[in-house]
């Protein structure tokens, strides 16, 4: 399942013009020099060096370390009230993203009226998100089955995609199908370090 993350997250942050670079292919912008910013940070914690090494700095803001290996982690701990899950992710020397991932919730109302309270607070903090796709289709005689399957099949769609105001950090807030709701704090110039990586592979 967390690599089925890694990937999913990895190749769904292509969709996003990177630094306001939309007249570029993504190929390039990816490959082009990679800039002086600032690395994007989660809870104050550069999102930067080795994976080892920034589950050390997780787990003194009293997260507890439930897995790991070169490429990912799986941490558990608190975050804005919440009891969460945290999928750290990246190459075994370079953290590129952290997932936080909130508990199912028990409908779909109460999944959008979250994601619709966490969205309003990272507008304050990064502005208008860059894409949002958000699809609502009604239809009578709606149960939680009929809502997860909705939201499997593509009816619902609730996603948002934010930039920094500097263009060093995206984020990614969305609904998943079993109605827990994730947000993806990416590092831009550690992605676009691995997403070149990844082209010159292939």
């Amino acid at each position: 399942m967390r690599k089925f993350l890694f990937f999913f997250t990895t190749f769904s942050l292509l969709s996003i013009p990177l630094l306001g670079q939309e007249n570029k292919s993504v190929k390039d912008t990816i490959t082009s020099s990679i800039d002086n910013r600032e690395h994007f940070t989660f809870l104050d914690i550069p999102i930067n060096g080795p994976i080892k090494q920034f589950v050390k700095k997780l787990e003194n803001k009293n997260f507890k370390l439930e897995d790991i290996t070169d490429v990912d982690a799986v941490l558990t701990g608190r975050f804005t009230g919440e009891k969460v899950q945290l999928l750290v992710q990246g190459k075994k020397e370079t953290v590129v993203s952290v997932i936080v991932i909130l508990p199912e919730r028990e409908s779909l109302f109460d999944a959008t009226s979250r994601y619709t309270y966490i969205k309003s607070k990272l507008i304050q903090k990064y502005g208008e998100p860059e894409i949002i796709e958000e699809k609502f289709e009604e239809f009578n005689n709606k149960t939680y089955e009929d809502e997860i399957k909705a939201l499997k099949d593509g009816l619902y769609i609730f996603e948002s995609h934010f930039l920094t105001k500097n263009g060093n950090g995206m984020i990614r807030l969305k609904i998943e199908s079993d109605l827990s709701i994730l947000i993806d704090y990416v590092d831009t110039k550690n992605y676009k370090l691995l997403s070149k990586d990844a082209f010159e592979e292939y």
